[in-house]
């Protein structure tokens, strides 16, 4: 594997295949693409350590992590990447952005692995989210989301102990949501549509919710409107262990019940604020993490 370096200043010790540079250091293989102020390669036992103003390309995928600091080793193909760690990939018209305090890859020929730790913000057009850790994997195409996850997803925020989303060629297929799951949008400042259970599978089609099947200790709360005079005329509250919630332009169509569901419709003007938050209810701020990410691409100068 022919491997090129360069920089401003460069030291190669021959025996020992070691080169120490400083200044506009790259390095260029059939594999990736290294930019840094500074840093160590050793060819001999393919691994090196690099910093300040990190940026390497993978020409497999095209994805740019960047970062203050990043060690390479078992032959160039895992890195350890942190400081102020950016990780952009392309997608079918999007890029995701992935940032947190540790970033972990590893290219296999099966497969990549990516994970993500702690406080791991991501970013795209279409999804916002936050967790402690991720890891995703290339071949099965899973995205696994640890401790307290929040996403968002065109009006909808998912929470739950963990979630497992499935993609099929960058596009959302499938979300697992395990363990105490919740799905939110909001009406207005003060209302939500909200949906509980013990656990759920939400279904996408091309990349928009089109249903969530509810599983064991199901709830819902969705506000009803006037179709005609476009105002919220009453709020419907189901109990109804397991339940499948058809979703069409962004609101609750239909809501299918697989046992006899406890139902009360409250007229808007008589309902009480109490009964109308379910238990496990939190409305996150989003625009923190978008904001975190966007200072993230304001450091790399990316507009």
């Amino acid at each position: 594997e022919k491997e090129t370096m360069g920089a401003d200043t460069l030291y190669y010790w021959l025996e020992n295949e070691y080169a120490l540079f400083k200044s506009n250091g790259s390095i260029e293989n059939n594999k990736i693409n290294v930019k840094a102020q500074s840093g160590w390669v050793n060819q001999k036992e393919e691994k090196a350590f690099i910093n300040n103003n990190v940026q390497i390309t993978d020409l497999d995928n095209n994805s740019i992590l960047r970062a203050d600091t990043c060690y390479l080793f078992n032959e160039m193909n895992h890195s350890i990447s942190y400081g102020n760690t950016l990780l952009s990939i392309p997608l079918d018209e999007d890029t995701l952005y992935l940032s947190a305090d540790t970033l972990l890859q590893k290219k296999k020929t099966e497969g990549n692995l990516l994970e993500a730790y702690p406080k791991a913000n991501f970013k795209s057009i279409n999804m916002v989210g936050f967790c402690d850790s991720l890891s995703y994997s290339t071949k099965e195409e899973n995205l696994f989301l640890n401790i307290k996850p929040v996403i968002w997803l065109d009006k909808f925020q998912f929470t739950s102990d963990s979630i497992r989303i499935i993609l099929n060629k960058d596009l959302i297929k499938m979300a697992f949501l395990n363990k105490n799951a919740f799905i939110t949008s909001e009406v207005d400042s003060n209302s939500f549509n909200q949906i509980s259970g013990e656990n759920m599978k939400a279904y996408f089609h091309e990349n928009k919710l089109s249903n969530i099947e509810v599983i064991g200790n199901g709830e819902s709360i969705y506000y009803v409107e006037d179709e005609k005079k476009r105002e919220t005329v009453g709020v419907n509250k189901i109990i109804c262990s397991n339940m499948n919630i058809i979703i069409k332009s962004r609101q609750i169509e239909n809501i299918n019940f697989y046992k006899e569901p406890d139902a009360i419709l409250y007229p808007i003007n008589k309902s009480d604020l109490n009964d109308l938050i379910l238990k496990g209810f939190t409305w996150r701020n989003k625009s923190h993490i978008e904001n975190i990410i966007q200072e993230k691409m304001n450091k790399y100068h990316l507009f």
